[in-house]
């Protein structure tokens, strides 16, 4: 990201070379985007495979970010058009306002929304350095995400 920030910036220079060297500096980032992309719809897949072994609350996030690869995909994919193709409608200057909004500002704005949502109903998990050694030594068990004390009162069991 910080990559295509930069080559941003210098797409406003004045100086010609500065604007090349940005435009490269922009295809560049965005290479290095998709292989980002690639790699993380991998570790999803093989994730999703393992979906049963993932803890209660942890299997919302999940699904959250599996729904929203779609989206960014799309939203990477306007990327590659506007900095690879030479499509007018994808031009990031002359370009059609409603492709880019569809293709790139609502992709952002849901994936947010989204991502936003679900950590808020991520149940909080509490743990301590004494917590910690005490499961490292048998004396909490595991319910989900939740720590419970084995010698806990028989309601919270």
């Amino acid at each position: 990201m910080i990559i295509c920030i930069v080559g941003g910036t210098k797409l406003t220079s004045s100086s010609s070379s500065n604007m090349r060297e940005g435009k490269i500096m922009i295809k560049a980032g965005i290479i290095i985007l998709v292989c980002i992309f690639v790699t993380l719809v991998l570790l999803g897949a093989h994730t999703a495979t393992e979906f049963s072994r993932v803890p209660f609350g942890e299997k919302r996030l999940l699904t959250v970010v599996l729904l929203a690869m779609p989206l960014i995909a799309v939203r990477i994919a306007w990327s590659v058009l506007a900095y690879f193709s030479h499509l007018e409608i994808f031009n990031t200057v002359h370009g059609s306002v409603a492709v880019r909004g569809v293709m790139s500002t609502m992709e952002e704005f849901l994936v947010v929304i989204a991502y936003t949502i679900a950590g808020l109903m991520v149940p909080p998990q509490y743990e301590s350095p004494q917590d910690t050694e005490m499961a490292a030594q048998g004396k909490y068990e595991v319910r989900d995400t939740e720590y419970l004390p084995l010698h806990a009162p028989a309601s919270r069991r």
